[in-house]
């Protein structure tokens, strides 16, 4: 009469273990949602100087690559 019962808890011990290791296992991503940037900059030169303007544009596309879209 022991052997069943143990046999019935030492069942039950190992279904719930499985059961939690199952559990731990299917954990969900972490999200990290960042917002989108919307940068504005004010320059007084015009787009016809490329020489001023240029590097500021070049930052810019910089950043937008490096943040993945979100700058």
């Amino acid at each position: 009469m022991q052997r069943r019962s143990f046999l019935k808890k030492a069942g039950t011990g190992i279904v719930a273990g499985v059961g939690l290791a199952a559990g731990v296992g299917i954990a969900a991503p972490a999200v990290h949602a960042e917002p989108t940037i919307r940068w504005r900059l004010a320059s007084s030169f015009p787009k016809s100087l490329d020489a001023l303007l240029g590097p500021a544009e070049v930052f810019a596309r910089m950043m937008g690559a490096m943040s993945g879209g979100k700058f």
